[in-house]
């Protein structure tokens, strides 16, 4: 028998065990330090993917926007177009209308 106390043996005997676990972690941690990462890398390449589609959705509707702008300007062109036809044809009816004698 030991002279030491029972209460440093179970603090000896759980030092031991600490040091076993320690060992084991240390043994596991390159293993978990690549999977970890694996799992970063993976991570990246889904938020890379992610800014991708949403880089695209941006200029798609940048490009849709762009075309319904153009289609705008176009219809005001022909909104003013027909503005100045109607009243060249008002002008003429005016005309007609004098030369016909009627007012």
């Amino acid at each position: 028998m030991s002279d030491r106390p029972e209460w440093v043996n179970e603090v000896v005997g759980g030092i031991a065990d600490l040091r076993a676990r320690l060992e084991r972690i240390e043994g596991d941690l390159p293993h978990m330090r690549s999977d970890l990462m694996s799992r970063i890398d993976r991570l990246q390449d889904q938020l890379s993917r992610m800014l991708e589609d949403v880089g695209v959705n941006y200029a798609s509707a940048d490009r849709a926007i762009r075309a319904a702008r153009a289609q705008r300007e176009d219809i005001n062109l022909i909104e003013e177009q027909l503005s100045a036809l109607t009243r060249l044809v008002h002008k003429l009816q005016a005309e007609v209308n004098s030369l016909r004698g009627e007012h």
